[in-house]
């Protein structure tokens, strides 16, 4: 009776169903934990209510000290609504905007699956998003603008390859541009362009870029923008002030300076060696895989070209993760492609996650477990073999 029972289970449906609970939980608890701690959402809000008061000190390491604005002068400039509430209601706002755009970049994800002829199921869902829980929960947690920049980039994607009509590629393009402009990692889509060959959209993408840069001229003025964009870049380049070496920064030059510590050569060489690799690895996939592998790979760019790259960066991961979890779960992983998903799995979701506690979790991420399950995840995106499932016709 009970072998029977099994028998005409439908897997499928328990997996659509534990998916829902799992996302509209997710969901409710980042809501939660964003309203309970929110750390760096004030960093956002002041900044907006600095521009209100026509305070245009936004960089200042002295009195802000960690909390100290990171981002472009732009962003303050776009903040200033959400400044202009009460902190409590302006971050249940900035809660809302970051689940909208966390699904939006989720639907995104799966809309350039498909447009690529890859069917997805609801197991592959499910495991993707327990494989994302950490981050995800994470960001929530931070208030950070992790979940945007997901969203913008994978919509912008999306609406860029695929949108039937050329103003809403445009649109897409220019919501790359926007990110890119607050924070400068999804710009690396540059490179995707050019490596697919979109040359017109990759000229597009950095005129709408350099516009939006010089666009806050017109509010501080000449001198005042100037001097705002030296200090951003002062204070981007900064590793004296902010927990740059902190474990859980896995950025390639901050792992590589915990390992080799003091010989600032190697931790230099041996990060651009990396970040080179990748790059030939995108052109390579560009000419040889499809046109997932490729974006994936840039994905993975964003994150180790980047100075610091916070666990929770991570959740821009959800499309590569998503595409190797289908080709996991439908045995279309062999080989190294297999060994080398398996270890990333282990040293990122099973190890950290699930067995070995808090205190050998911190080890691990100290000794650049992120960093690694991400070279491993570039081994496993060169490594695959099912044929070449370019659609990019489609996107013309």
């Amino acid at each position: 009776m009970f072998k029977n029972r099994i028998k005409d289970l439908n897997f499928e449906l328990v997996f659509e169903y534990l998916f829902y609970i799992l996302f509209i939980a997710l969901i409710a608890v980042s809501i939660i934990k964003t309203m309970k701690v929110g750390t760096d959402y004030r960093v956002f809000y002041f900044a907006g209510k600095r521009i209100l008061e026509g305070n245009f000190d936004l960089y200042n390491i002295s009195r802000d000290g960690i909390l100290t604005y990171k981002y472009s002068p732009l962003f303050a400039v776009l903040f200033v609504p959400l400044s202009l509430l009460g902190y409590k209601a302006s971050l249940f706002f900035w809660c809302l905007i970051n689940s909208t755009l966390f699904i939006i970049g989720w639907i995104s994800c799966e809309k350039i699956l498909e447009k690529s002829d890859i069917k997805i199921k609801f197991s592959h869902r499910f495991l993707t998003l327990l494989f994302l829980l950490d981050v995800v929960s994470l960001n929530a947690q931070q208030a950070n603008i992790n979940a945007v920049v997901f969203g913008m980039v994978m919509s912008g994607v999306y609406l860029g390859l695929y949108a039937d009509r050329e103003r809403i590629k445009y649109l897409g393009l220019f919501l790359i541009a926007l990110i890119s402009s607050i924070k400068l990692t999804p710009m690396a889509l540059v490179v995707f362009y050019f490596a697919i060959r979109e040359y017109k959209k990759c000229f597009i993408l950095i005129a709408m870029f350099a516009a939006l840069m010089i666009l806050p001229f017109i509010y501080f003025g000449f001198s005042q923008y100037t001097e705002l964009l030296k200090r951003w870049i002062l204070i981007l380049s900064d590793t004296a002030h902010f927990p740059f070496y902190k474990y859980t920064n896995q950025s390639p030059i901050a792992q590589f300076s915990r390992w080799f510590s003091g010989n600032t050569m190697v931790v230099k060489l041996i990060s651009a060696c990396i970040n080179t690799a990748i790059l030939l690895l995108i052109l390579y996939s560009s000419r040889v895989k499809n046109i997932i592998t490729t974006l994936s790979l840039v994905i993975i760019l964003m994150l180790t070209a980047a100075p610091v790259s916070w666990k929770e960066y991570q959740i821009i991961l959800c499309l590569p993760l998503l595409f190797l979890n289908i080709k996991l779960i439908n045995m279309e992983l062999r080989g190294w492609a297999l060994y080398f998903y398996a270890a990333r799995i282990l040293v990122v979701n099973i190890l950290v996650q699930a067995i070995i506690g808090e205190r050998l979790g911190l080890l691990a991420n100290y000794h650049g477990n992120f960093l690694i399950g991400l070279l491993l995840m570039t081994g496993s995106l060169v490594l695959y073999k099912d044929g070449k499932l370019d659609n990019r016709e489609q996107a013309h």
